[in-house]
């Protein structure tokens, strides 16, 4: 098979649609379901497997998540970046951790307008849109709030709750991203137990200017606009950029099981969304080498929540929700200072959180029922040192940040009853890593971690928490093509203040006796590069103590089903990952990533599936790149077997699903000037992926666009 078996599907949907896909926007090339037809869906099953066993079988490479070493778009460090690993290098093969990166290639060949779009290019990646609407990713089975994302050097989480919503983080801002996991640097800070996704601005290489321009559309109303502006003159460099974007609906898929909160069935019910974003970076190099630099990130807009579509709103409490406000400005600081044989960076930033969510009665959406109002500002710092001592590296870090949440719940049943509460916490870590060089080269860390909630909103106080981390590795480089490491390390993750106050307008019960998680993690890996291929297998294993999971609550007929969040005996997650690559061969590139999971959660001498985490997820893709601009590529994402939390706590398996994407583009370059049109088409089989109860992922979606690069 090779890349050409897309365009009979895409001729076919066109003919079927009665002309031309329509465009959408390209991105920046510089730097329980049931009721499906039975044998169109086996059919679309088995060219879907059997594409995912080639891929498999040559399975993360350029255009997945790559290992650092391999990516020369960047020979120096960018302001803002956090720098982890041996000898300022952010590089698997010279780090006993799971460092991986993804290039801006891979992220403006996903089309994607935020980040989430091509999160699946990472090994071992789950994504899921729950019912809040937020969309969170799952790193090799570990919890959404376990991953710290950090936006040039600075804390994208939302400290209330220790996550974001990365549908909400504009793929034009983002130049690449830098993936730790499964047993993170102690130097990233507390509430790292499943990773860190580092993100850095846009940057020229040279001194020159650059402007990019794009168009978008697609399915169910898709429109998007957006432009970029970068410039490097001197020790001067800028950008600035600008986007809007906005959907309709989510396309449902033919065939998902959706009996309630319904009105239409190719249209999801309230899944409507509209973004805008403002970003401007100015930085500045001194004679010595020393940098500082400065940006600002504002990103808003709206969202509807689609309901549970498995819920009886008669039996059952439905979220019928809606943020019509929804904001995030950042304001950040960054510095990078070399004395000598050392190098000192700071970053330090203020960010302002604003969301409000309205619960309405019914799917009609217009009776308000209640509002729930937060505000959220927040101050933290980052400082490391890096020094040479003895024959190693030490590097020292300090993690802080203070962060205050307001929250006014109005009650509109009961006469438009207002009640507001305040919330603050303060967070820290302090850390140390010391790098031994040699053929075997040993990293060996070890951090203090705490938490205090001076400010509880009327809950009853809690006493500060402290954790510690440890962490100890080795690397072996034989001198040819094979690289050996293994890693083991431990770290706690604190409740957040949502866990432990937030009672999401009524739907959850507070539990006053939530523990922290601490977990022991442990990797063995194993890397072969001869170009034009490179493999790599880890097997991994992350043991987690007191994790927080969630049970339904009956109270009383009035208040019906409720949720309430609980420590279980612990969790376990074993698994395999296996990543091949190979360059370009006459024009045609293969890449690909598959990963094993045993996710298992203990709740006294009972052990189950830990809840909606896949035991298999892979992804993979065929290029072919032709010298007239021309280009085609067709993906495969696989998401394996399931369990999801049904309302009396039972567990309800949720089936195995593989998607295909294929995109045709076009590029042509005229002195340094570039246009490039593409069009792409997202789950061509229509295929039912169903990360959790109730809550199908897209079906079957047609973009396409314009880019103009000057």
């Amino acid at each position: 098979m090779n890349c050409l078996a897309v365009l009979p599907v895409l001729c076919s949907y066109c003919r079927r649609n009665g002309g031309l896909i329509p465009l959408r926007g390209f991105r920046n090339h510089v730097s329980g379901s049931v009721g499906t037809d039975a044998t169109v869906r086996h059919g679309a099953r088995v060219w879907s497997l059997t594409f995912m066993l080639v891929i498999g079988c040559v399975a993360v490479g350029r255009g997945a998540a790559q290992d650092v070493s391999e990516d020369s778009v960047r020979i120096h460090h960018t302001l803002g970046e956090i720098v982890i690993g041996a000898y300022g290098e952010l590089a698997e093969d010279h780090s006993p951790m799971s460092i991986q990166r993804l290039p801006l290639d891979v992220i403006a060949g996903s089309d994607a307008p935020t980040i989430d779009g091509f999160m699946r290019r990472i090994p071992g990646t789950h994504l899921q849109t729950n019912s809040r609407g937020e969309t969170l990713a799952y790193i090799r089975g570990a919890g959404e709030r376990q991953l710290a994302v950090f936006f040039d050097g600075a804390l994208l989480n939302v400290p209330w709750d220790n996550r974001v919503d990365l549908a909400l983080i504009p793929t034009e801002v983002v130049g690449e991203m830098v993936v730790s996991k499964s047993v993170p640097s102690v130097l990233y800070g507390t509430n790292v137990l499943g990773g860190a996704l580092n993100m850095t601005s846009r940057e020229l290489r040279s001194e020159d200017g650059l402007t990019q321009v794009a168009a978008t559309g697609g399915s169910q109303g898709a429109r998007r606009a957006n432009v970029v502006h970068m410039q490097r003159h001197s020790r001067w460099r800028y950008g600035i950029a600008g986007g809007w974007y906005s959907r309709d609906a989510v396309t449902v898929p033919q065939g998902a099981f959706l009996p309630y909160g319904q009105l239409s069935t190719t249209r999801r019910a309230n899944s409507d969304l509209e973004t805008r974003t403002v970003y401007g970076r100015i930085a500045h190099e001194a004679a010595g080498g020393a940098q500082v630099g400065l940006s600002f990130l504002r990103m808003a807009g709206k969202i509807g929540v689609a309901p549970e579509g498995h819920l009886d709103p008669a039996v059952d409490r439905v979220r019928y929700w809606r943020y019509p406000t929804r904001s995030s400005t950042m304001l950040i600081g960054a510095t990078h200072v070399p004395v000598g044989d050392a190098e000192f960076r700071g970053t330090v930033w203020a960010s302002a959180y604003e969301q409000d969510i309205t619960q309405y009665r019914s799917l009609s959406y217009s009776m308000l029922q209640a509002e729930q109002q937060d505000r959220d500002l927040t101050f933290g710092t980052r400082l490391s040192m890096r020094a040479g001592v003895g024959r190693g590296e030490l590097d020292l870090a300090i993690n802080a940040l203070t962060s205050v949440h307001d929250q006014t719940d109005v009650e509109h049943e009961v006469g438009k009853l207002t009640a507001t509460h305040s919330y603050r916490q303060h967070v820290w870590s302090a850390g140390a890593e010391y790098i031994h060089p040699g053929r075997w080269e040993a990293t060996f860390g070890a951090s203090l971690d705490g938490i205090a909630t001076p400010q509880t909103g009327g809950k009853p106080a809690r006493a500060p928490q402290i954790g510690y981390g440890l962490l100890v590795g080795v690397r072996m480089a034989t001198g040819g093509p094979w690289t050996v490491r293994a890693v083991a390390g431990r770290k706690v993750r604190f409740p957040t203040m949502r866990e432990l106050f937030g009672e999401a307008l009524g739907r959850f019960l507070v539990n006053e006796n939530l523990k922290p998680e601490s977990s022991l993690s442990a990797e063995v890996a194993a890397g072969w590069n001869y170009a034009p291929v490179s493999v790599s297998a880890a097997i991994f294993l992350q043991r987690t103590y007191d994790t927080i999971d969630q049970r339904v609550v009956h109270v009383d007929d009035k208040m019906g089903a409720m949720r309430q969040r609980v420590n279980l005996d612990g969790s376990r997650v074993t698994g395999l990952e296996i990543n091949v690559a190979t360059g370009h061969l006459r024009g045609i590139a293969l890449d690909g990533n598959i990963t094993w999971l045993r996710p298992v959660a203990f709740n006294g001498p009972l052990s189950m599936p830990l809840a909606e985490r896949p035991d298999l997820l892979g992804h993979g893709s065929i290029t072919y790149r032709h010298r007239n601009g021309a280009s085609l590529v067709l993906e495969a994402a696989g998401t394996g077997r399931a369990h999801g939390l049904a309302e009396d706590n039972s567990q309800v398996p949720l089936t195995a699903s593989i998607a295909l994407n294929g995109r045709i583009a076009w590029l042509a370059v005229v002195g340094s000037s570039s246009v490039q049109l593409f069009t792409r088409v997202n789950n061509i089989t229509d295929e039912v992926v169903l990360p959790q109860l109730g809550l199908p992922a897209p079906g079957r979606e047609v973009l396409g666009g314009l880019e103009m690069s000057f």
